[in-house]
């Protein structure tokens, strides 16, 4: 019986955006049915900083170093003391997110030491930011993350794709691993709203895997365009905004491209309500948590065609596909659906319908549930 569930992230949903706010969020929900205790280094924290978010519901931010190299990786902790903690907090299971970070692997050696089950959750199964990360993370993946993948009880994939990748690295029986998709909240993104006309958005980190150049590049296509009007609004925060903002100038696009510092998550809706299309021009993704909440809000969207992409958006029925990597391309996809309200409101539609199917809190919580409960009954 699964009595006190441990999240470790690597770093805390206040420090930052993009996949803790899962694990604070399926913490929140899973502390009407169990003890939970959220984990995370903190960049902000000189000491151990406990907050109390409900009943059975804590998040403790711990102090560390940041190993990340700029402007490769922003932030790459370890925590001296995480080892310490899991033992203190002693969960009856330990739930890893990302098989990517020192934190992650800091987890598996207590976790070994304690005799405490844990299982990970494969956010992506690795990412691309130029040769020097590229070989520093491959290596990593051959050792440090093979054996955290080895020693967990299950490992959890968003994807089928991401799937078949965490076997082929760890040798892992199809057995050991569980998919399940990313949740979205359908109530928080229904859908309305009075969009503004030719409003594209995307928001996310401001990385190279986002592809943000190859939307740039769009964006000057479309703006030679005769009688479409359109505007592009970029929303997050990351070490290469900067970049893009020389980008935009350069390119002469100030009057239609906006780039906006990441807000709370809880604003997301409405600046997506705002939108008539959701753009996501990623070089590679796993499952993108942007591209659901979008398509939860009843967005019509362009996407690369990706593998984590393909398993959510049929191309011409809830979203349209395009290359990844060809500014042509997503200008084409773009111009189609901004000309197109018909077009936009059916695909919009279709969208909002896949997430209600696959997608919910509710069966996510069924799905996990049902993996601690394996977890420890091999344990």
């Amino acid at each position: 019986m699964c009595t006190h569930v441990m999240h470790l992230c690597h770093i805390s949903p206040r420090d930052t955006v993009g996949d803790p706010f899962f694990a604070l969020g399926l913490s929140k929900r899973q502390s009407a049915r169990y003890k939970v205790t959220l984990v995370a280094w903190s960049p902000k924290v000189r000491k151990p900083e406990k907050e109390q978010l409900g009943e059975n519901l804590v998040c403790l931010r711990l102090p560390g170093f940041n190993l990340g190299l700029r402007p490769w990786v922003t932030e790459y902790p370890y925590i001296p003391r995480l080892g310490e903690y899991i033992e203190l907090i002693s969960p009856t299971i330990l739930h890893v997110h990302s098989h990517l970070f020192l934190t992650s692997y800091q987890a598996y050696k207590a976790a070994s030491r304690l005799g405490i089950p844990y299982v990970v959750t494969v956010h992506g199964f690795r990412v691309r930011r130029g040769a020097f990360v590229d070989l520093a993370q491959t290596a990593y993946l051959k050792t440090l993350g093979r054996r955290i993948l080895r020693g967990a009880k299950f490992v959890i994939c968003l994807t089928r794709s991401d799937a078949e990748r965490v076997s082929k690295l760890a040798s892992l029986s199809p057995e050991k691993i569980r998919v399940v998709p990313v949740p979205v909240d359908l109530t928080m993104f229904a859908s309305g709203g009075r969009p503004l006309p030719g409003l594209v958005v995307w928001y996310g980190r401001f990385v190279k895997e986002k592809g943000l150049e190859v939307l740039i590049r769009a964006a000057k296509i479309l703006s030679n365009e005769k009688g479409l009007d359109f505007r592009l609004l970029l929303v997050g925060r990351g070490p290469r905004r900067r970049f893009i903002e020389n980008l935009v100038r350069e390119e002469a696009l100030e009057g239609l491209i906006t780039v906006r510092d990441a807000v709370p998550h809880e604003r997301i809706p409405s600046i997506l309500s705002r939108a008539e299309v959701f753009v996501l021009p990623s070089l590679s993704e796993g499952m993108p948590r942007a591209l659901l909440e979008a398509m939860a809000a009843g967005k019509a969207v362009v996407a690369s065609s990706l593998p984590g992409v393909r398993e959510v958006v049929i191309n011409g029925k809830n979203g349209l596909l395009v290359p990844p990597g060809d500014p042509l391309r997503l200008a084409e996809a773009l111009s189609i659906l901004l000309r197109d309200s018909n077009l936009r409101k059916r695909i919009g539609e279709s969208a909002r319908l896949a997430v209600e199917k696959n997608f919910s809190w509710d069966r996510v919580l069924r799905d996990l549930d049902a993996i601690y409960r394996e977890a420890l009954a091999v344990f």
